[in-house]
């Protein structure tokens, strides 16, 4: 999806190499393991790509349990912009989504991969 868009940012908790199989170009950092910070530039970024704002974030398939992936989620939808989680199971920020489609990544990615085209012409 990432070519989809003008401004595309994937930030991941996952270290199991998919995101870069799929093509990904903004990966999260090497390794972060459990409790450990993120790198201070990358947060730094980070920090201001979410003032910066986006469009719409979506939130596929994570706990939601670290502040780098919960932070662009409440900026966004703060600012009135468009939320979507998608995950099996509730989480912390399934109350505070615009969108909230109870599935698997895998399925919810193929259909937004399906509906692309939709995007662009809209």
């Amino acid at each position: 999806m990432e070519t989809s868009f003008e401004r595309c940012w994937v930030l991941t908790q996952n270290v199991d190499g998919f995101h870069r199989a799929a093509g990904s170009k903004i990966v999260r950092p090497d390794v972060v393991l459990f409790e450990e910070v993120l790198p201070r530039a990358k947060s730094a970024l980070l920090d201001q790509e979410v003032r910066r704002g986006f469009d719409v974030v979506f939130s596929i398939g994570t706990s939601s349990l670290f502040p780098y992936i919960t932070a662009p989620v409440l900026m966004t939808s703060a600012r009135r912009g468009t939320t979507v989680e998608i995950n099996p199971a509730r989480t912390s920020l399934s109350d505070v989504v615009d969108v909230r489609l109870a599935m698997g990544a895998v399925a919810a990615s193929e259909a937004l991969w399906a509906a692309r085209d939709q995007w662009r012409h809209t």
